[in-house]
């Protein structure tokens, strides 16, 4: 797993610019498209503000699905689809085609209070639109998940101790009792995340400070912090912690509250921090390298973490 700080949003922006243009250029090469999956909130502004400028990029070759969507029309204030369309979608040859908003001809409320049948057709047509391109159910991979995280730890539309977190027959989900306004939503579920090349979190702004130590530090289960790459342990025994490595969290702070000394040399290391450091590592069997090393790395063949330690 990779955690990577960062002093401000702007500088998440041009981090992850740079990242998504080698990743998709990578990608594209290999195998002739570059699938992704947003989620909504702050996240699509702080991905598209150096990203659509981006020079590198082939768009033509993106494909675009939501990793969550209220279930409102497409126009509407709440709709994740509106917000990364006005922040990157209409910026960027994408063609339509290959953008995949969810179907609002099947809605029949326009407000997000919708039926569960109203509800279950939406969640079921766009589960139709990603077996159109991926060929099946289990072939659903995404090159690509590029997701936020409530000040609650919730990720997608899987929120704390909601009955989705044990939901693994199919890869798109449906609720109307979201605890964050508007109830009706599909989501992304576990499998379809576990199943991604890439998963990364970008989490921005004081709010989320307490629930990143309560992930990062002290390994407390939200569905934010459950790796992703596996099912909840106190859910399932069947945990892969080989795939850590694929998980980012890009972070506009440290993930505990100690701060760092602005000259960084190992004897000026608060021992606090590094008292919360050990227990950050220790559950996927990171180490310390050497004096004055300013990153943290796995052994070999062992789940990756990797943590600026300079401000």
């Amino acid at each position: 797993m990779g955690v990577k700080a960062f002093a401000t949003s702007a500088a998440i922006s041009t981090a992850i610019a740079a990242d998504i243009t080698t990743l998709s250029s990578s990608v594209i090469a290999a195998t002739g498209r570059f699938v992704v999956a947003f989620s909504g909130g702050s996240l699509p502004s702080i991905v598209a503000k150096d990203l659509a400028k981006s020079g590198a990029v082939d768009w033509t070759k993106w494909h675009v699905f939501l990793a969550d969507e209220r279930c409102v029309p497409n126009t509407h204030k709440e709709s994740n689809y509106a917000l990364i369309k006005q922040e990157l979608l209409s910026k960027v040859p994408i063609p339509a085609s290959q953008i995949h908003p969810i179907n609002d001809a099947l809605l029949v409320s326009q407000d997000g209070a919708c039926s569960d049948q109203e509800t279950a057709a939406i969640a079921d047509d766009y589960k139709n639109q990603l077996v159109s391109l991926f060929g099946s159910e289990d072939k659903i991979v995404f090159d690509l998940v590029l997701l936020g995280m409530g000040p609650d730890g919730h990720t997608c539309s899987l929120f704390p101790k909601h009955h989705l977190l044990r939901v693994t027959s199919t890869p798109i989900a449906y609720l109307t009792d979201s605890p964050k306004p508007p109830p009706a939503r599909i989501t992304l579920t576990y499998p379809v995340l576990n199943a991604s090349q890439h998963v990364w979190f970008v989490s921005t702004g004081e709010g989320k400070a307490q629930v990143l130590k309560e992930i990062l530090v002290d390994g407390v289960e939200y569905p934010s912090g459950l790796g992703i790459r596996s099912i909840p342990t106190s859910l399932s025994q069947e945990a892969d912690t080989n795939d850590y490595d694929l998980l980012n969290f890009l972070l506009d702070q440290p993930p505990v509250p100690q701060p760092l000394p602005t000259s960084f040399i190992d004897e000026q290391l608060d021992s606090l921090f590094t008292s919360s450091l050990i227990q950050a590592v220790a559950p996927i069997d990171a180490s310390i390298l050497g004096p004055g090393s300013p990153y943290l790395h796995s052994p070999p063949r062992l789940p990756h973490y990797l943590l600026p330690l300079l401000p």
